[in-house]
């Protein structure tokens, strides 16, 4: 009997192994399993939507105007290096030069209207209907915080130009309110 059990065993163990090989689960040699064709395909990353030119003329313009309100409200032409060059930049620094000189520095307060008239690649005019109630303040204190002032539609004419660091005010014309 106890050889009976020996050849019992001994046969289990040879059909566990037999069926182990059979389906690959022991290491040993097994029939190939299909593998699904392999297709080319290209990874893509997300990317950032690059701005068009005219929102890169839009950020620009909007971004002149921030640094000029802190320009003439410090009463330093520094502030504008970035956002204008040229005729305007000089044109910035005489006006803080008057305003030094007066005593006063300018609290900007103003609504944009504008459009981008003409735009190539190097170059772009905008024309912005300017509501302003800006006014006056002490260049240290910079008070009073809030005037009554009256406000008033200025037109203005920007000319940029974009250079190796972006777009920039170059000149601008401001015409009298009619």
């Amino acid at each position: 009997m106890r050889e009976l059990l020996n050849s019992a065993i001994l046969v289990i163990v040879f059909l566990a192994s037999a069926l182990s090989m059979a389906c690959g689960t022991r290491g040993g040699p097994s029939s190939p399993t299909p593998t699904p064709p392999v297709s080319a395909t290209t990874t893509t990353r997300p990317t950032t939507p690059t701005p068009s030119p005219e929102s890169q003329v839009s950020a620009a313009y909007l971004a002149y105007w921030d640094a000029y309100s802190q320009a003439v409200l410090n009463l330093d032409a520094a502030l504008m290096a970035r956002f204008a060059s040229g005729e305007e930049l000089a044109s910035i620094q005489s006006e803080i030069d008057t305003h030094r000189r007066n005593g006063v520095a300018v609290r900007l307060n103003v609504k944009h209207d504008f459009a981008i008239v003409q735009m190539s690649e190097r170059a772009a005019t905008v024309v912005d209907q300017v509501t302003t109630q800006s006014f006056f303040v002490d260049p240290l204190t910079k008070r009073p915080e809030t005037s009554d002032v009256p406000s008033r539609v200025v037109r203005y004419t920007f000319f940029l130009e974009r250079g190796s660091d972006g777009w920039v005010v170059v000149r601008g014309l401001r015409e009298s309110p009619s």
